[in-house]
């Protein structure tokens, strides 16, 4: 049996999609999001190794530190993809506003 917890977060952000397809040039200015994620890990003891609160906290210090009010050129999956590159996640799911987005699993 494989046990996973998770934490969520949020964060405001403004990107814009450069080579967005034609239709959806809005997209190419800067707009604005409240991108949410949820951050998952792998644990192999049902007392967990590691506290929700803490990754919670680490997840919350990330965000701020490198996404949080600021501008730029990414998808969902790509903020998913440096999210789970940093803390070695076992799952990363990134949405504008609750709406759409990206899960990537690492596999």
């Amino acid at each position: 049996m494989e046990k996973y917890i998770y934490v969520s977060a949020q964060f405001v952000g403004f990107h814009y999609w450069e080579n967005c397809p034609r239709g959806y040039e809005y997209l190419g200015n800067t707009h604005r999001h409240l991108f949410k994620v949820r951050l998952g890990m792998r644990v192999i003891d049902s007392d967990r190794e590691i506290e929700f609160h803490d990754l919670q906290n680490q997840l919350n210090v990330y965000l701020k530190r490198h996404w949080a009010d600021r501008e730029f050129e990414c998808s969902c999956e790509h903020i998913a993809e440096y999210i789970m590159a940093f803390f070695t996640a076992a799952f990363v799911e990134v949405s504008e506003d609750g709406e759409n987005g990206a899960i990537l699993e690492n596999s």
